[in-house]
């Protein structure tokens, strides 16, 4: 094994114990190691997209934009680097990091950005598969995010749509995860839109994506939308 391959495997390791942990101390090493693999070899853009994933990693733990930053960097070497399905997978990645960036910063341009990319990764990926699936979810959040942000509705509506395409694919009984984050997204837009039916809608979409989550830290957040929805779902009721 080359030590490229070495650094590769040590920071993929150390990241995916840091997603376990919420340790920065290992976040920190799987940066360190995805350097040195990239110091080892710095043709193989493998290096440059584990570094944009630890980036990532430590910026979504840590709330800081820099880290997100550098993180988005880090992917678009790569994708300058890659051809074939490679290079979907980095406009996804990327157009994943710049959702994160938007939400964070509150920055339109970068959740444009984000959808440009997510496009982008669904028209590289086969219709139907799985990837094309998970691409098309990315591309509904950062929708979603940007019509709630700027009232636009026709970027709602565009969420909507994308959401509905993708649980065709990510169904709870086959990829449960994905489901509810699919299911959470497609709620999200639909509470943003408002109207009784929406908002029942949205509901019943955030108490079932709740069944299905494993991760407290994801379900804490459906929690709170849930709560929202079913607030304004009251208060339209009792509006009439």
């Amino acid at each position: 094994m080359s030590e490229a391959d070495a650094q590769r495997r040590r920071s993929a390791e150390l990241r995916d114990r840091a997603v376990r942990t919420g340790d920065v101390e290992t976040m920190l090493a799987a940066v360190a190691a995805a350097r040195a693999a990239l110091a080892a070899d710095e043709t193989d853009p493998r290096s440059l997209a584990l570094l944009g994933a630890a980036r990532t990693v430590l910026g979504e733990h840590t709330s800081d934009p820099t880290w997100l930053e550098a993180a988005a960097g880090s992917y678009r070497e790569a994708l300058a680097a890659s051809d074939g399905e490679d290079r979907a997978r980095m406009h996804r990645n990327l157009g994943a990091v710049l959702s994160m960036l938007g939400r964070l910063t509150d920055d339109p341009s970068a959740l444009a950005e984000a959808i440009g990319h997510g496009r982008a990764a669904v028209d590289g990926y086969a219709p139907g598969s799985l990837d094309w699936a998970i691409a098309l979810n990315n591309v509904a959040d950062a929708l979603g995010v940007l019509g709630e942000r700027t009232g636009d509705r026709d970027a709602l509506d565009a969420s909507v749509a994308a959401c509905r395409a993708a649980l065709t694919v990510t169904t709870r009984a086959a990829f449960p995860r994905d489901w509810a984050m699919s299911s959470t997204n497609l709620a999200n837009a639909l509470a943003a839109l408002g109207g009784e039916a929406r908002l029942a809608e949205a509901v019943t979409l955030y108490q079932a994506a709740l069944e299905a989550l494993d991760d407290p830290r994801l379900a804490s957040a459906v929690r709170y939308n849930l709560d929202r929805a079913e607030a304004l779902l009251l208060s339209s009721h009792e509006a009439r």
